[in-house]
């Protein structure tokens, strides 16, 4: 039972980074987080991986973000258990559009992204943004 808990508490804290960033609530985005995020976009924007400290983290989505409409959707989670530890696979597809830019398309970004985390009680998931994996 423990492990289905333990299981939700991850795929849920996957799914409220997701509300928080289209919600603009960085407040929120910034709970997903352990103190220190582990990220690696080099498939999809090139650089090395990087840890950076979660607050930091979460100031470059809102910079990125904040002028955006966007919806994340994060589905087909697969979650893998290791005792205190858990890895997060998920399918992703991230909708923007830029509201003050009349008559430009929506810029939409999809893959599979990896997330690894601490299992810990629900009320206290931190979880830390590990690897982006090819986008599909």
């Amino acid at each position: 039972m423990q492990a289905l808990l333990d299981r939700q508490a991850v795929v849920d804290t996957v799914v409220r980074y997701a509300w928080a960033l289209d919600a603009k609530d960085w407040a929120l985005a910034r709970s997903c987080f352990a103190d220190a995020v582990e990220a690696d976009y080099g498939d999809l924007r090139g650089g090395r991986p990087e840890r950076v400290p979660a607050d930091a983290f979460v100031a470059r989505r809102r910079e990125a973000l904040e002028r955006l409409d966007t919806h994340h959707l994060s589905t087909n989670h697969l979650v893998t258990l290791d005792g205190d530890t858990a890895i997060c696979t998920s399918a992703t597809l991230i909708h923007r559009r830029d509201p003050h830019a009349a008559g430009i398309v929506p810029d939409v970004e999809g893959g599979g992204f990896q997330e690894r985390g601490e299992v810990v009680p629900l009320d206290l998931v931190a979880l830390v943004l590990a690897h982006a994996l090819d986008p599909l």
